[in-house]
């Protein structure tokens, strides 16, 4: 078992000090396993800065560019 800590500290309101520290363990899961991160400024702007699979998604959904295929179990 690891774990990924994110910490982020100030005197922003609860759900914006929430929000940073789950920027920083992102940060720190892709740094590796057993790792921790303080929040830095620019790593909320990095990860603005490329679209993350949640916003592909609901992208893709809006657009309609999903299909479903059902395929019944043979046995």
């Amino acid at each position: 078992m690891s774990a990924s800590v994110g910490i982020a500290s100030g005197r922003e309101e609860a759900e914006i000090l929430l929000r940073n520290a789950d920027v920083a363990m992102y940060h720190a899961t892709r740094a590796g396993a057993d790792r921790y991160a303080r929040f830095k400024p620019d790593m909320h702007a990095a990860r603005l800065s490329r679209p993350g699979l949640d916003t592909e998604l609901r992208l893709a959904v809006e657009r309609g560019e999903f299909e479903l295929h059902y395929q019944p179990n043979s046995s």
